[in-house]
């Protein structure tokens, strides 16, 4: 269930199928438009995903390239990350095409489903984050799903509303941002820097030299750390999307 912060932030560290979540972001400043989270009918993209994980879990070429980088990010972590940004690419390969469009789905009725979104290519970063979230728990990978804000290359005059994910990894901090990809088909994944007091904190691309400020409304509200044995516990015995999907076959047996 999503947590509300102020009038224009949320996080949640699980989301239920079948929840009614706030959709902000590109088009929203405040939570007042919201989604039904309908997990279960999204069963093949995160096993597509998750397939695609292990073969690019194998590829040499990339682990010798992983290998070089200055990081202390689990390889096996990133390349499911790696494999939800590429398979989300494929997917919608105009990703920041559809705002205009967008705002009238969610205008016209009150309250659209995630698949519908995914089904008419109305995504943005709240369903692309969304998307991750759901994806992560699907693989128990314990992860943040943020609606805060961004001022990309701290350009405080260009601040927006925008969801993103948030880890913890070997004590770091760092945000996945499945709506700005990088060229190619590397994820923008940034690791915290400096100051954890500030509203906006500051992040660097692993990859690039990128240094963005996110914020999720107050002074480091939406730091991670990493749960406990109980709550990933919990969290199996509430069901992930591929036990979701196994127990609508069974009610459709």
């Amino acid at each position: 269930m999503y947590q509300k912060l102020t009038d224009g932030h949320c996080l949640s560290d699980y989301i239920e199928d079948k929840e009614i979540f706030p959709v902000g972001g590109t088009f929203r400043g405040n939570l007042n438009t919201y989604l039904i989270v309908d997990a279960g009918t999204l069963s093949s993209f995160f096993e597509r995903t998750a397939k695609n994980a292990e073969i690019i879990e194998q590829n040499q070429g990339l682990q010798e390239w992983f290998s070089k980088l200055k990081t202390d990010l689990d390889y096996s972590l990133f390349c499911h990350i790696y494999a939800f940004n590429a398979t989300m690419k494929q997917a919608f390969p105009d990703i920041k095409k559809n705002a205009t469009q967008r705002a009238k789905f969610y205008d016209k009725q009150g309250k659209r489903s995630l698949s519908e979104a995914v089904a008419q290519k109305m995504c943005a970063c709240t369903e692309y984050t969304l998307l991750a979230q759901l994806y992560f728990q699907s693989q128990n990978i314990p992860t943040r799903y943020v609606g805060g804000e961004l001022a990309p290359n701290g350009d405080f005059n260009a601040v927006e509303p925008h969801s993103f994910i948030a880890f913890q990894n070997k004590d770091k901090q760092y945000v996945f941002d499945p709506a700005n990809p990088l060229e190619g088909q590397r994820p923008r994944i940034a690791e915290f820097i400096g100051s954890k007091e500030n509203e906006y904190l500051q992040t660097k691309c692993l990859f690039n030299n990128d240094k963005w400020y996110y914020s999720g409304g107050s002074k480091g509200a939406f730091l991670c750390e990493l749960p406990s044995q109980k709550t990933l516990m919990e969290r199996l015995k509430k069901g992930s999307t591929k036990e979701i999907k196994i127990k609508k076959e069974k009610e459709n047996g």
